[in-house]
């Protein structure tokens, strides 16, 4: 079979139109996004294993969650730049409570993951639980920002 020039274009459109199609981007499923223009924080849950090791034989004493907070509005200056790298680094983790049956738990590790995004930072934080549970709730008050005090359901109860 002879394959014209309008053929050929054709057939390579259609070629560039479906690689296209596949490399649109979905949009991110977080078990908890909040979003407002220029801003979003999303939680979900994360494995032990992305910043410790774990025994597997034993239940673990240990619960993970992966936060993410993106902001893409610019910062003022310099000094609100660094103000907010500091909080994301070093006091971001004092703002998140578990809640586990009413008891309160404290964050015990937290780690950064790196990003080639200035805008979009990412952590795992864990927090240490007793027997094995897991948590119901976490709160989070945010003294940096305006996010206030958010409220996020988390249990696996059916």
């Amino acid at each position: 079979m002879k394959m014209t020039t309008t053929s050929a274009l054709l057939c390579f459109s259609l070629l560039v139109a479906c690689n296209h199609a596949g490399s649109l981007q979905t949009p991110e499923k977080h078990l908890v996004m909040l979003a407002r223009p220029g801003s979003s924080l999303y939680l979900d849950r994360a494995s032990n294993r992305m910043v410790m090791q774990e025994d597997s034989s034993a239940d673990s004493h240990f619960c993970s969650f992966q936060v993410g907070w993106a902001d893409s509005l610019p910062d003022k200056d310099k000094k609100a730049s660094i103000a907010k790298e500091r909080y994301f680094q070093y006091n971001m983790q004092g703002d998140w409570k578990a809640l586990i049956n009413g008891d309160s738990l404290q964050v015990v590790f937290f780690q950064e993951k790196p990003s080639l995004q200035q805008e979009k930072k990412e952590a795992v934080m864990v927090f240490e639980t007793p027997g094995g549970q897991q948590p119901d709730t976490l709160v989070y008050r945010d003294s940096f920002g305006s996010w206030g005090t958010q409220i996020f359901v988390v249990n696996n109860r059916k």
